[in-house]
């Protein structure tokens, strides 16, 4: 009976042992794995700070200047071509040539800004109409002495401007849609990058 009694308290205290070490074991698990969510969120977090400020940067600093050059020329381009400008030309010549140094200047600065894993043609294309065009006004023409027909690459491409405008309006919705999904409280004027003209020279 003694015998029976002392096997029964070592088999109580070996269960007793094992259900210790069991619940130590599990407690290092919870804490292992409260830590492993504790990083994970905190990854996540760091990612979405990040995503949200490359976005940020690429309106404040690449996107939304250019954008807002190419918006504020619009109308004076069409005023231009209507034959209103006659009387100041030289004066709206010196405009869109600082307006082009300007934007030619943020592109092959801000490179790494721009959408996507190459710079899209179009961007090539138009520092190439900036070069030949810019040189033409030092000489007695003040423009291209030929037609688009004869050296396209010289003239401005039109879809330069759709280009930058969808790019542009894409980032800004991604970025709304990124503030609201995460309750990120901004400046509505702070915001509104996309139209704001910054140039820095």
């Amino acid at each position: 009976m003694g015998a029976l009694t002392a096997s029964a308290t070592a088999v109580g205290a070996i269960a007793f042992l094992a259900r210790q070490s069991f619940t130590r074991f599990l407690n290092r698990e919870a804490e292992r794995f409260k830590y492993t969510l504790g990083v994970d969120a905190k990854t996540r977090e760091l990612l979405l700070r990040s995503q949200i400020e490359f976005k940020e940067r690429q309106l404040s600093e690449f996107y939304g200047p250019i954008y807002a050059y190419l918006k504020r020329g619009e109308p004076i381009i069409s005023l231009w071509k209507d034959g209103r400008l006659y009387e100041v030309e030289d004066e709206m010549r010196t405009l869109f040539k600082a307006a082009n140094e300007d934007m030619v200047r943020i592109i092959l600065t801000k490179s790494h800004l721009v959408r996507g894993p190459t710079i899209p043609k179009l961007f090539t294309q138009y520092l190439t109409h900036v070069a030949v065009w810019h040189a033409y006004l030092n000489t007695s023409h003040k423009t291209l002495p030929f037609p688009r027909e004869e050296f396209p690459e010289a003239f401005f491409p039109e879809e330069f401007v759709s280009e930058v405008v969808q790019t542009t309006e894409a980032l800004k919705r991604e970025l709304d849609d990124l503030y609201k999904r995460y309750g990120v409280e901004v400046d509505p004027a702070a915001a509104d990058v996309a139209t704001e003209v910054k140039p820095a020279r």
